[in-house]
């Protein structure tokens, strides 16, 4: 593999419409001044039209909350770059069968009462201070997302606090959960959500290799949501011998 560079941007989806450190067009003059050969991007195929290009349709109806991605259309534009998809083709496919974003939004909900009942019945206990440790990193984790800017969202240092919430939503608070009978249904949920990112993760991972291994460009622009970054940038670390360099490591 005799790539130059690689740089993987992570961006914060909706919240660049409010994050006034990290805003969409911040987004696009990173990329601009990166000056990739090439862009892959969180999205799927059907995503992206015959022309590389973000389907029309999609902008419209999604431009406000998909803000990075009319970024990356427009800067792709501009400069004629390819934009290649690189997330789980069948997501969205596995979404609508098991009910995802209703299931998401119930399972929040039971989270705030689960972390709620731990703290009325076992407020000096052990699962306590894991969940006060949970929601100490969920919040910091959200707060970083609206408040910092592009240089801090891609760091070690935010890469390792999604790293911390990750671990607890995934593998600490499902365990846990699984020790109160009332908590069986919400500990599978959050067993079959953590199944799902792992998963997802996973093939982004074994995509961009693929495309890597094509040894097409000389620099590449990886460019997905924040909390897969730290993850990406860990396995290309340890599955490639090609520079990674952050963004402002180069503009």
């Amino acid at each position: 593999m005799n790539i130059k560079s690689i740089t993987i941007l992570g961006t914060i989806h909706g919240a660049h419409n409010t994050n006034k450190k990290y805003t969409k067009n911040d987004l696009k003059r990173i990329i601009t001044n990166l000056k990739p050969d090439v862009i892959l991007m969180e999205a799927t195929s059907k995503m992206i039209d015959e022309n590389d290009n973000f389907e029309s349709n999609l902008i419209d109806l999604y431009g406000e909350n998909y803000p990075d991605g009319v970024a990356v259309n427009e800067v792709a534009k501009e400069l004629n770059l390819i934009i290649v998809p690189i997330d789980w083709e069948e997501r969205d496919d596995f979404y609508e069968k098991t009910n995802f974003s209703n299931r998401e939004y119930s399972l929040m909900e039971k989270s705030v009462e689960f972390k709620n009942y731990i703290f009325n019945n076992h407020g000096s206990s052990l699962y306590s201070n894991i969940i006060e440790l949970d929601t100490r990193a969920e919040n910091s984790a959200m707060d970083m997302m609206m408040n910092f800017d592009a240089k801090t969202i891609n760091s070690n240092f935010f890469d390792n606090i999604i790293a911390m919430n990750h671990s607890f939503s995934t593998e600490i608070i499902p365990k846990i959960s699984k020790m109160f009978e009332d908590y069986l249904d919400f500990s599978d949920e959050l067993t079959f959500f953590a199944d799902a990112w792992h998963k997802r993760n996973i093939i982004m991972i074994d995509n961009i290799l693929k495309i890597l291994n094509k040894n097409e460009f000389d620099n590449y622009l990886i460019i997905v949501g924040c909390e897969h970054r730290g993850l990406i940038v860990d396995k290309l670390k340890r599955l490639t011998n090609a520079k990674l360099r952050e963004f402002w490591e180069i503009v």
